[in-house]
């Protein structure tokens, strides 16, 4: 096992130990850098830089960047402008409810709590 990886148990160990909005929140970051991961996979994949993707998606170029650093907040329609000039969509692959199954990521959510979604950008 790696320092990293132990790194990631501990993580994932203290927000169990915190409880369900910890956890919540753990897995929200995740998604996050995991959409983030995606587009900059797919940016590299068409070997396009940062500047292209900004011209062509009318996104500053140091947006892309804090975005797929992750130190970014995109928005909906930033998001959805990337993945069209990457000739990708955006898919709800998941919609988790308070009431699924124990131990699923919205069986720790307070049922007070909307739906989490996760996405995922898929090619066209």
């Amino acid at each position: 096992m790696s320092r990293f990886d132990e790194f990631l148990r501990r993580v994932e160990a203290e927000a169990e130990a915190e409880g369900p909005e910890a956890v919540a929140e753990l897995e929200a970051f995740r998604d996050h850098y995991r959409l983030a991961r995606e587009l900059a996979r797919r940016r590299h994949s068409l070997c396009w830089t940062q500047l292209h993707l900004s011209e062509v998606s009318g996104i500053p170029q140091s947006e892309i960047s804090r975005i797929e650093r992750g130190r970014a907040n995109p928005t909906l329609l930033t998001v959805s402008r990337l993945s069209r000039a990457l000739g990708v969509r955006l898919c709800v692959h998941e919609i988790c409810r308070p009431d699924q199954a124990e131990g699923s990521v919205a069986a720790v959510q307070s049922t007070a709590s909307p739906p989490m979604v996760r996405a995922r950008a898929s090619e066209v």
